[in-house]
């Protein structure tokens, strides 16, 4: 009897911690997304739409990872642990704004998502998911998300769209300003492009 009952909890822990399919779990943030973007009343930029990002996106998205390698290994070692929290918080920002911008004009789009290659997903540490966006008469737009195991979450760390990385892009944005006044540089002008936005 014991043993029986020691086996169905092994069975049930392994069930409750099974690492979700990728493209499930992408697949559920969008509809989770999707499901209160349609309850807003109109289209444009505010608090409310910043509010689903903070709350359903971006939890969802391996912030520090991100900003760590867009500010690159050296500059990360050499900044104070309250210059790479200011740094952290101020691109947390910069990236709620991103993605408000692509959020709104796929608002009313059908997502579909599949996962790269055919390796159990189980056994892996990093994945690629494809995200379909249909288009009326058109062909569905490709985006290619990159992800990662975090203390056995998958936690989103760029975005590929037509080829382009996203973290690349946003690494190229600062390279020069970092080179001149490290991470507290690369703060400040994250704070000018959130003031002029």
């Amino acid at each position: 009897m014991l043993r029986k009952f020691i086996l169905l909890m092994l069975a049930f822990y392994t069930y409750a911690n099974a690492l979700q399919d990728p493209a499930e779990f992408m697949q559920q943030v969008t509809s989770n997304v999707v499901v209160d973007l349609n309850k807003l009343p109109n289209n444009e930029k505010n608090q409310n739409l910043y509010d689903i990002i903070n709350t359903k996106i971006l939890p969802q998205v391996d912030i520090e990872y991100m900003a760590r390698w867009v500010v690159g290994r050296t500059a990360w070692m050499q900044a104070t642990d309250a210059q790479k929290k200011s740094f952290i918080k101020a691109y947390t920002t910069l990236l709620s704004r991103t993605y408000s911008s692509t959020l709104l004009s796929f608002k009313d789009r059908e997502m579909k998502y599949y996962r790269i290659g055919n390796a159990d997903y189980q056994q892996l540490q990093r994945v690629q998911v494809i995200c379909e966006i249909q288009q009326p008469n058109k062909e569905p737009i490709k985006a290619i998300y990159q992800l990662h195991l975090v203390q056995g979450e998958w936690k989103i760390f760029d975005i590929l769209v037509e080829g382009v990385s996203m973290l690349k892009g946003l690494q190229a944005q600062f390279v020069d300003i970092i080179a001149r006044e490290g991470i507290e540089g690369a703060t400040n002008l994250i704070h000018e492009k959130l003031t002029n936005e």
